[in-house]
Parts: structure tokens; C-alpha cells; sequence
């Protein structure tokens, strides 16, 4: 007669990614600024909003290419500029950004919006950094753990 093993007891929340998680911004040499990004997590309906939109997106375009080989035509792909390919790249990544806490440009504050972080991640002096801090940010599954009561 097997004896049935131990069920162990846990929460299965406790595998659920947080909603909302924050990014602070680093200078160049690695130091903190104090900025902090507020990102949606992979369950945000903000994060869920803009993953059905690509989706569909990518779909439509699968889609339009499938068409094209049934029928025996070749796929002529969109003429897409570089400049609307980093647009394009810049507002889904924008798209992930809730908000965040205030700060200035020249002197002036520069609230958030998102045509306002779609231009710093596309503007050539600021916009590689802000875009590799947000890549990794996002790429990275701890960002939305939830902490553990112990710090």
C-alpha cells in the first residue's frame, strides 16, 4: 500500500504579477536620478490593452501575407521609413508607461503624456538610454514580482 505524497500548501496568487511597477531612470554612468517611470504590469489593462492591439496587428499582417501566397502573389511588405519604424517601436513601448513622477526640461516642466515619452524615446540624445533602461525593465519577469513580506 503507497502512502500518497504531501500536497503542498501554497497561494496560487503567489505566482500573479503585480499591476504596476516602478522604474527609476539612470544617468548614463549608471548613477539613479530619482525619476521614477511607473510601469503597467503584464496584467494591467493598459499592458493587456496594447498586447490585444499588437496581436491584432500581427495577425492582420500574417494574415494579408497568407492571402497573398494562396493567391500566388508575392508579399510586398509596408514602405515603412526608419523614422516610422522607431515610432512605431517607441509607441508600443510608450504604451507600457503609466506615468511618472514630475520633471523638467530646460527649465520647464515636462508633464507626462504619452506623445511626451513617445519623443524622449525617440529623441537621438536621450531616447537610447531611456529605451535600453525600459527594454530591460520590461524584458526582466522580477520587475512585476510581488516582494515578499520580508523585504
Amino acid at each position: 500500500m503507497s502512502k500518497e505524497p504531501a500536497i503542498a500548501e501554497f497561494d496560487l496568487d503567489e505566482l500573479a504579477a503585480i499591476d504596476q511597477a516602478e522604474l527609476e531612470i539612470k544617468r548614463r554612468d549608471g548613477s539613479p536620478t530619482g525619476w521614477k517611470w511607473f510601469i503597467a504590469g503584464p496584467g494591467h489593462p493598459q499592458a493587456i490593452e496594447l498586447g490585444n492591439r499588437l496581436s491584432k496587428e500581427s495577425l492582420a499582417r500574417h494574415k494579408a501575407q497568407e492571402m497573398a501566397r494562396v493567391n500566388g502573389k508575392k508579399w510586398k511588405g509596408d514602405d515603412e521609413t526608419t523614422e516610422e519604424a522607431l515610432r512605431r517601436t517607441a509607441e508600443a513601448f510608450a504604451g507600457r508607461i503609466i506615468g511618472w513622477t514630475p520633471i523638467k526640461m530646460n527649465g520647464d516642466p515636462y508633464p507626462f503624456s504619452m506623445e511626451n515619452a513617445i519623443k524622449l524615446l525617440m529623441d537621438p540624445a536621450r531616447g537610447d538610454t531611456l529605451m535600453a533602461q525600459l527594454t530591460e525593465f520590461i524584458g526582466d519577469e522580477r520587475s512585476f514580482m510581488k516582494r515578499s513580506e520580508n523585504g
